[in-house]
């Protein structure tokens, strides 16, 4: 393998947590065909790819009124503009990186409408850099 290759082959394995060998392996090729081979792509009908269309309207990134369980053409620009706004690797599959991220920005405490102290600090933050004029920031996220 020339140098160019070990270096795609290292970095794609970095980014799915494979172990970092370099060069192909069954880890490699068994990660490849599931990406290949997902469901949760342009061109199926699933289930799953349902809930992925409902969580990325309630993240913003869509605004279907009554997602459906075709992921087609809307539905990778959508998950590409998901990932490019994340800095994931933009190819509009939902892999379990893009996944992962989705949950995680969907669970961040720092959202609507969540009562906590990590929103009062984004707040006094704000005011802070003179973002926002609060006096007494509370602890809602509206």
């Amino acid at each position: 393998l020339d140098d160019e290759t070990v270096k795609i082959i290292e970095d794609f394995q970095t980014y799915y947590k494979l172990e970092i060998t370099g060069e192909p392996n069954d880890e490699l090729e068994n990660k490849v065909d599931s990406l290949i081979n997902s469901p949760l792509q342009n061109g199926f009908l699933t289930d799953e790819a349902k809930v992925i269309k409902e969580k990325l309207v309630e993240l913003g990134f869509a605004d279907w009124e009554n997602p459906n369980r075709f992921f087609g053409s809307e539905t990778e620009d959508a998950v590409k503009y998901f990932q490019s706004y994340y800095g994931l690797v933009n190819h509009g599959i939902v892999d379990t990186v893009t996944e992962e991220k989705i949950d995680e920005v969907l669970n961040s405490p720092v959202q609507r409408p969540n009562r906590n102290e990590e929103s009062q600090e984004v707040k006094e933050q704000l005011v802070f850099l003179g973002f926002a004029d609060w006096d007494d920031p509370n602890d809602y996220f509206g």
